[in-house]
């Protein structure tokens, strides 16, 4: 084998990783982009269940506002979880303020305002431009 050839082979399996890296927190947001987008969201009401807020459409999937049965100091009161295809845990939410929570899903961070007098959710991805 040739030095320049030898060199070369060190120099992909240093960047191999790096690159294996990059592909897997792609993956990340394509899975978080499947439950969570920006956007405004028509917030409907259950009054059959007193753990469940609301629920809401993202990308088809319902998404559920829900209440902790007993929530702790690390586990605040509310969080969210879809149904379909398959019941997926999303995130705790952490509240700010009184309307406003912040949440993680797949190191993808997220905000979520949630005004149940006007029916409605607001979602913005952090770090996210558009």
């Amino acid at each position: 084998m040739g030095r320049m050839q030898q060199k070369s082979n060190q120099f992909e399996s240093l960047t191999k990783p790096r690159e294996y890296k990059q592909e897997q927190g792609a993956l990340k947001s394509k899975q978080a982009s499947k439950f969570l987008m920006n956007g405004k969201y028509y917030l409907e009401g259950n009054e059959n269940d007193p753990y469940r807020i609301g629920s809401f459409l993202v990308n088809g999937f319902p998404i559920h506002i829900r209440k902790r049965k007993t929530p702790t100091e690390k586990l605040p009161l509310l969080f969210i979880d879809t149904t379909k295809p398959k019941y997926t845990y999303i995130s705790s939410l952490y509240q700010q303020d009184e309307q406003n929570y912040s949440g993680d899903f797949k190191g993808q961070k997220f905000s979520l305002y949630l005004d149940l007098d006007g029916h409605s959710v607001k979602i913005s991805l952090k770090g996210d431009d558009k």
